[in-house]
């Protein structure tokens, strides 16, 4: 069974490693700010789950 407040936050941890100091090069623009959409993106998934888990 997947969990996907898991899934969203394995995608932002990965992603936040290929934007940051340890990454091999440098990506382009685009590609970051698409990156950073769609983490924003997950992180408001993860809050509203955690939130209606907490009710």
């Amino acid at each position: 069974m997947s969990n996907p407040i898991k899934e969203d936050l394995e995608y932002i941890q990965k992603s936040l490693f290929k934007m940051g100091r340890n990454r091999v090069a440098a990506l382009p623009v685009h590609t970051t700010w698409e990156m950073t959409d769609e983490m924003e993106k997950r992180i408001a998934d993860v809050i509203a789950q955690l939130n209606a888990a907490e009710k």
